[in-house]
């Protein structure tokens, strides 16, 4: 017997997609996450301010102060303030996954994105000191399953 539920929600500016089901028995949580904070558009404003990695390349006080000037029209609607951000890194949510006792990683699958990593050849200092592995500036997104253990 398979049951299932889905759950859409808009939070952090990220879109998550996290479908549970119950197959044989067997708890499976599928989710799906998209636009991360350090990729090139992880600023979530890309119509507004349409400058890869800006998030890098100027400081958050001046974003956000270009955002409230010109405003930003986004999920369906005008905003005069930027979506909060989680800031999460894909190495962080890597971390995550594989340290939860109760349950086990089934798979996961990025979606990347390198169009715009000339940006980091560019402006090298704007990228320097932040830790940032590959994947984090290249994971736009990723769908994992886990089950219970």
């Amino acid at each position: 017997m398979r049951q299932s539920s889905l759950l859409v929600v808009n939070t952090f500016a990220t879109y998550a997609g996290v479908v549970v089901q119950t197959v044989c028995g067997i708890l499976l949580i599928r989710v799906l996450l998209q636009t991360l904070g350090e990729y090139d558009w992880g600023y979530h404003a890309y119509r507004a301010i349409p400058i890869p990695f800006c998030q890098h390349l100027f400081d958050r006080e001046t974003l956000d102060k270009k955002i409230r000037e010109i405003g930003i029209n986004d999920l369906g609607r005008e905003l005069s303030e930027p979506q909060s951000l989680n800031e999460w890194k894909w190495s962080q949510y890597s971390s995550l996954f594989r340290s939860e006792s109760r349950m086990e990683l089934v798979s996961y699958k990025l979606q990347k994105s390198t169009k715009h990593l000339s940006w980091i050849l560019k402006f090298p200092k704007s990228f320097q000191g932040r830790n940032l592995a590959f994947d984090d500036i290249s994971v736009s997104g990723f769908q994992f399953t886990m089950r219970k253990k």
